[in-house]
């Protein structure tokens, strides 16, 4: 298997639909894709759809897409800021008190939060809705 990494330095702004169309071969046929929100939303979907492996996603920053999208990520990558950021957009409420019911893409993604003593957990009884 053949390994390709793209990199645009200085270019993120660049990385549209269109230019994700024309690189719509490679992306289809690559092991797995990884993307950052630091590319247009436009682009950063396009890529997802066109992707027929796993997305590892590391939403950062945080920025608007879709939420099919989001659920493709294997996993999908935030920090607890970006995780409450990308939970308060699918309108569910981040609290350590009622912990979210999001995660669980294809492949076992999951949030992880904070607790009230500073630990991090693992939500539990997660579901993709």
């Amino acid at each position: 298997m053949c390994e390709n990494i793209i990199v645009i330095p200085v270019a993120n702004a660049w990385v549209n639909a269109e230019l994700v169309d024309k690189h719509a071969e490679l992306i289809e046929n690559a092991g797995i894709v990884l993307l950052q929100g630091e590319i247009p939303a436009d682009g950063f979907e396009r890529a997802v759809d066109l992707s027929q492996a796993g997305v590892v996603i590391n939403l950062a920053p945080v920025v608007s897409v879709g939420h099919s999208q989001l659920r493709r990520a294997v996993p999908l990558l935030v920090n607890e800021h970006e995780g409450a950021l990308v939970l308060d957009s699918l309108e569910t409420p981040a609290t350590t008190s009622d912990p979210p019911r999001f995660g669980h893409g294809i492949a076992g993604a999951w949030f992880c939060f904070r607790g009230d003593d500073g630990w991090c957990r693992r939500c539990t009884g997660c579901h993709a809705g």
